[in-house]
């Protein structure tokens, strides 16, 4: 029975660092009406850039609309509602993020339409206590940093983070911050240091 919950536990454990490295993100938001008030049953369609692969679903009750996994990239965001006017926005899901889209859409009449053109999503993130920031390799090779690993990159340039970078501090306690890389920690998980 021992070995059949290890075993258990472990494929859970490999699914969840599986699918963190999947490069996969969550879209979601709340569409409402220019008074403040839930707009149930509006149909959501976001669009992949890149592959024009189309995700689609429908606000609930409380106007909440969710895409749980979706590929990484840019989108573009259509929300619309009977007898309101059509929502429209462009924004950049990174790999692992939350883009959170909320609408307010307006009482429509046949011929109006109101198309949004700068970026949907905030950058502020309200649905996590995590900070983060996605880099690209090509852009880590070009940095001016000894030895070309990101971890100074951070202790450098961010207030708080201090100590060596192989075991960085965040306002004096010590391993009080986690770089991941592909989804998965970037730290010997023996002594907890990231240089092992």
């Amino acid at each position: 029975m021992k070995r059949l919950a290890s075993a258990l536990a472990l494929c859970v454990l490999a699914c969840a660092v599986a699918r963190g490295q999947t490069g996969m993100g969550k879209i979601q938001g709340t569409v409402k009406d220019i008074t403040g008030a839930v707009v149930p049953g509006a149909a959501v369609t976001a669009t992949h850039t890149a592959t024009a692969r189309e995700y689609r679903t429908s606000t609930n009750e409380v106007g909440f609309y969710l895409f749980p996994s979706v590929l990484n990239g840019n989108y573009s965001i259509l929300i619309e509602a009977a007898g309101m006017e059509p929502f429209r926005g462009q924004f950049l899901l990174q790999a692992g993020e939350t883009a959170v889209v909320d609408a307010v859409l307006r009482v429509g009449s046949t011929s109006a339409e109101v198309t949004v053109t700068a970026d949907a999503a905030p950058l502020v993130v309200t649905t996590s206590p995590t900070l983060a920031v996605v880099t690209d390799r090509a852009r880590l090779d070009q940095l001016p940093i000894s030895g070309r690993m990101f971890q100074t990159l951070v202790a450098q340039t961010t207030p708080g983070i201090d100590g060596a970078s192989w075991v960085p501090r965040v306002w004096g306690i010590r391993w009080g911050v986690e770089f991941l890389q592909d989804g998965a920690v970037m730290a010997n998980r023996d002594t907890g240091e990231i240089a092992g």
